[in-house]
């Protein structure tokens, strides 16, 4: 191949570039840049220079007031784009390899969609923040407001009631701004775009009560607010307290729907009424094949670390397919290294047209049903046996015949 056409030759480029702490400008070097340690085999060294200087040139034009969370670069094939992630990256990465790495990215995306509002509210101050992540370990604070109310007193003599409903009305106007920047802050279609799935409410004293019961407080939020917790002191330094206290009522409001699925589910098995329900993996993707499942239930950590060569028994049309990859239908199946890849997949979910339902290990039930169930179950269409059918025909043929 002459250099011409080796030069001609693009692969695709990530790099991850992480926040430092001081950082003045950005600068990249083509020979520093050079030394990081690449992954994949089929690339050459015209394509990393490229690919180098593409990047080079994307880091002159990144703005210094942009750069807290790092910055992503894309390199490759034509592309060349520069991404800022919405949270800061925790490691700096850089590969070539067949395609972009795309999962750190995608996991701030998945951790938007369960992210928490934390207020903090007590007689001084307010801090509104949000908090991301399975565990909240991304917390963002967004603004603090303060308040000059005095505290109650005995003193003032005849004055003293006075004084008392005067610190009532402050604390009233206070409590009404700090519910009205929650209402802007984290109700939909919020002027700072930080919607959240649900709301805490943290405090020393009575404060979070009222808050909690404003009404200027907008009504949706009222209905996200998960719990109210008690804290030893206000200010930034008591997030961190309210998301451990709040823990566990935060894991029961986030997973209430799918642990309402799996009470229905366990009753209806404790009351023998299982003509129309399923469970168990080869079980289960015998009647996804007949499209007779109605709503899948599927444990989120058994299907990303269960092979899909061990459930081949389930795909009795497949089975083929996924060996020897001779039917067109089936190379992606044959392509799926797990089982969530296969059900996310065309010969997955989306064939039969079921209903897929996502169990986390996060509570009791959840785990119940990994461990007790397989990890895969759900609702049929109609009673469903083929299975049973396939395995006595199964041990028919291996029974050696009578002499």
């Amino acid at each position: 191949m002459s250099s011409q056409a080796r030069r001609r030759r693009s692969f695709p480029f990530t790099s991850l570039r992480a926040p430092t702490p001081r950082r003045r400008g950005v600068r990249a070097s083509s020979r520093k840049l050079a030394r990081l340690r690449t992954s994949g085999a089929e690339f050459n060294r015209l394509s990393v220079l490229d690919g180098l200087r593409s990047i080079k040139e994307l880091l002159k034009r990144v703005p210094n007031n942009k750069t807290d969370n790092g910055v992503a670069l894309f390199v490759g094939g034509g592309l060349a784009e520069l991404v800022f992630p919405p949270q800061p990256l925790k490691r700096p990465l850089y590969q070539c390899g067949k395609g972009f790495e795309l999962e750190p990215l995608l996991a701030m995306l998945a951790d938007d969609e369960s992210a928490i509002g934390v207020v903090v509210i007590d007689g001084q101050s307010a801090v509104f923040a949000r908090a991301s992540g399975p565990h909240g370990e991304g917390v963002k604070v967004l603004k603090t407001i303060t308040t000059h109310n005095r505290g109650r007193c005995r003193r003032g003599g005849q004055s003293a009631l006075r004084f008392d409903r005067i610190r009532d009305q402050v604390e009233a106007a206070f409590v009404c701004e700090a519910a009205e920047v929650a209402s802007s802050l984290f109700g939909d279609g919020g002027d700072a775009n930080e919607e959240v799935a649900g709301l805490i409410l943290a405090g020393p004293a009575n404060l979070k009560n009222l808050l909690g019961d404003s009404s200027a407080l907008a009504k949706p939020l009222r209905s996200k607010v998960v719990a109210r917790v008690e804290t030893a002191q206000g200010g930034r330094t008591a997030i961190a307290e309210a998301l451990r206290r709040g823990a566990k009522h935060l894991t029961a409001y986030l997973h209430a729907p799918e642990s309402a699925i799996l009470a229905d589910f366990f009753s209806k098995l404790e009351q023998d009424d299982t003509s129309k329900l399923t469970y168990g993996i080869k079980e289960t993707l015998a009647a996804l094949e007949a499209h007779a499942v109605k709503k899948l239930l599927v444990s989120r950590t058994m299907a990303e670390s269960t092979p899909l060569a061990s459930c081949r028994h389930g795909l009795s049309g497949m089975a083929s397919g996924v060996a020897t990859q001779e039917n067109g239908a089936s190379r992606a199946a044959a392509q799926a290294a797990t089982l969530a890849e296969f059900l996310l997949g065309p010969d997955g979910v989306a064939k039969s047209g079921a209903e897929l339902v996502w169990i986390d290990v996060l509570t009791e039930d959840g785990v119940r049903f990994a461990e007790g169930f397989g990890g895969l179950g759900g609702y049929l269409h109609w009673p469903f046996e083929g299975f049973e059918e396939e395995e006595e025909e199964e041990e028919e043929e291996e029974r050696p015949p009578t002499p």
